[in-house]
């Protein structure tokens, strides 16, 4: 589920979903991005 502090949040389809959104020490001079992903798959 996307939010307003959020880059991107997504899936392809296949059960890996994931998100991208701003750190939170992240300035317009030193921007910094956190990245996680869920694998949802079941093998």
């Amino acid at each position: 589920m996307k939010t307003d502090d959020m880059l991107y949040s997504g899936g392809n389809g296949t059960g890996l979903s994931f998100y991208l959104k701003y750190a939170e020490d992240s300035t317009a001079e030193n921007p910094r991005v956190v990245a996680k992903g869920i694998c949802s798959l079941i093998v």
